[in-house]
């Protein structure tokens, strides 16, 4: 080990950038939710809590837009054409409620 290091070209922030589509964050998580999470994944004999906990919250979202997309009984209801993903269908559900409502 050297006496001394310079530090003077290097360069803050992480070594490793994610990969594409993902955003490095840092969440205050309760403990003991953290702790569930690995414990599922130690139970599955291993894997990422992180991409667990990630699949949780897409699945909460993806229940909510379709909620969205629901009539009052609950069924589905797609008025126009959506373009394949929940989010286009959401928008194209929400602008026709729009055009009926003026």
């Amino acid at each position: 080990m050297r006496d001394e290091y310079d530090f003077s070209e290097a360069e803050r922030g992480s070594v490793v950038e994610p990969p594409g589509g993902k955003t490095r964050i840092t969440p205050r998580l309760d403990e003991d939710l953290v702790q569930w999470f690995k414990a599922q994944v130690e139970a599955k004999g291993g894997g990422n809590f992180q991409a667990m906990i990630n699949s949780a919250l897409r699945n909460y979202v993806e229940h909510q837009l379709e909620r969205e997309l629901c009539d009052d009984d609950g069924v589905l209801v797609f008025t126009g054409e959506a373009t394949g993903d929940l989010e286009s269908a959401v928008e194209d559900q929400r602008r026709d409620r729009a055009l009926k409502l003026s």
